[in-house]
């Protein structure tokens, strides 16, 4: 069964959710025949302070590992990379990995890549918690070394993303060869993951980013030079202030006059 309910459910705001409410969110994520409200459940629970407890991430392990709808499992995916809680890297690993030949592992559904997307996208989010710890973060790595040339642009994309956060040698050639990729986005996202790694750039040249690594012993040895380049400090709210009211100014048309 699937579609809308036809109804629209009134949900408390977050701040007065009691863990009562947050139990029920739970039970209609599980349990609900319609994957409308399935997700709006997820949704609600991933919004309150009970996001990181422990019945509330083995709940959104099961449905992101094992509910028959795409939207849904997204849903508590999104919600999973929302909590950045370690304890969720099992259930990103699950959903990323290739089909185990162990079965006592925690296994998954089959994908698409509108999960693979979301999955990726927490994989980002946590392997740069300084708490994840290096067997999953070695997981996140080789799933996105696959992902560099697996499903469509966005997973490929965040997937070199990922890489950028991988101090790793391995993870330079995979970058390496996504900047020969059609895609200019993959092909950015390489480059930017290359800068992140090393402190040097190439302008996307894959060549010339080859000769280099063949000639340096330690290609990681500068890693973080480029940072300020990568992430510009931000502005603060009065310097965003002041470009509001510039920008506003700039646009001021004043009316004709008609007489």
């Amino acid at each position: 069964m699937c579609g809308c309910s036809g109804k629209r459910r009134h949900y408390k705001h977050p701040v007065f959710v009691t863990e009562g409410d947050a139990v029920k969110y739970l039970k209609r994520a599980l349990e609900s025949p319609l994957p409308d409200e399935r997700r709006e459940a997820v949704q609600q629970v991933a919004r309150t302070r009970y996001l990181t407890h422990e019945t509330v991430l083995d709940a959104l392990d099961t449905i992101a590992r094992t509910d028959s709808s795409t939207a849904v499992r997204c849903a508590a995916l999104a919600a999973l990379a929302s909590a950045n809680d370690p304890r969720a890297a099992p259930t990103i690993v699950a959903v990323l990995a290739e089909p185990p030949a162990d079965p006592d592992r925690r296994q998954a559904q089959p994908t698409d890549d509108k999960i693979r997307m979301e999955a990726m996208r927490a994989a980002w989010v946590l392997i740069q918690n300084p708490t994840t710890g290096q067997d999953h973060r070695d997981a996140f790595r080789d799933a996105a070394i696959r992902h560099t040339t697996l499903g469509s642009r966005d997973v490929r994309q965040a997937a070199a993303r990922v890489l950028g956060y991988c101090a790793c040698n391995d993870a330079l050639p995979p970058l390496i060869d996504a900047l020969e990729q059609r895609d200019f986005g993959v092909a950015y996202e390489a480059e930017r993951s290359l800068m992140r790694l090393t402190g040097k750039t190439f302008d996307h040249d894959a060549i010339r980013w080859r000769e280099w690594l063949a000639d340096t012993e330690e290609p990681l040895a500068d890693a973080g030079a480029l940072d300020h380049v990568l992430e510009p400090p931000s502005r603060n709210w009065w310097q965003r202030s002041i470009d509001s009211t510039r920008r506003t100014l700039a646009s001021f048309r004043p009316k004709k006059d008609k007489s």
